[in-house]
């Protein structure tokens, strides 16, 4: 019996348990992280008052960086009110008018794509949001008429959009659109101020 037609054989069944070892393992981690997450179905903010929209972003390639906000928000670069703070690092103001889905699905769209990019273009996203008030399952939520920070962590590579209110309280949307959100207690994500 010819020895490579055997390891043709043997080759993806390898590959194929590989794969499934990443799958249960992924499950297992996304299973203990909603064990230690209180877990919020209905979250909705009622009354959106006119207040801070502002995103802050560390990235080493402006021309990557002027694409990438400019398909996230579709506006173009020229409109953009701007402040450049560093090298690489800019603070963008949005309009008053953006809805929270809006704002939360630009901040993980923009972490999102550049993940996707080579290291040297890989976006740091941090944004400030003024919110009305919000419900947590048709209470009133601890954090209306607050400026939350919402976040994608470096480290988590689903890129979920984290909230983090001024007591360093934090929150995972399952959906940046209205839906699911997690208060998470084993996370220490600190809230950093504009």
């Amino acid at each position: 019996m010819k020895y490579y037609l055997l390891i043709l054989l043997v080759f993806p069944l390898i590959v194929g348990g590989l794969e499934l070892r990443v799958i249960i393992k992924n499950r297992r981690r996304a299973h203990e992280k909603r064990k230690n997450a209180r877990h919020f179905q209905h979250f909705k903010e009622t009354t959106s008052p006119f207040g801070v929209r502002k995103i802050k972003v560390v990235c080493q390639d402006e021309t990557f960086l002027k694409e990438l906000v400019c398909a996230a928000f579709d506006i173009e670069w020229e409109s953009l009110q701007r402040e450049k703070l560093t090298d690489d690092t800019f603070l963008f103001n949005l309009p008053m008018d953006m809805p929270y889905p809006d704002f939360c699905q630009a901040i993980q769209f923009m972490r999102d794509s550049s993940l996707a990019e080579k290291k040297s273009r890989h976006c740091i996203v941090t944004g400030w949001y003024s919110i009305g008030s919000a419900e947590l399952d048709k209470e009133e939520a601890p954090f209306s008429h607050s400026i939350l920070m919402m976040t994608v962590p470096e480290w988590d590579e689903e890129c979920y959009v984290f909230m983090v209110t001024k007591d360093n309280v934090c929150y995972r949307h399952e959906m940046t659109d209205w839906g699911t959100l997690y208060e998470l207690s084993d996370v220490n994500l600190p809230y950093i101020g504009l």
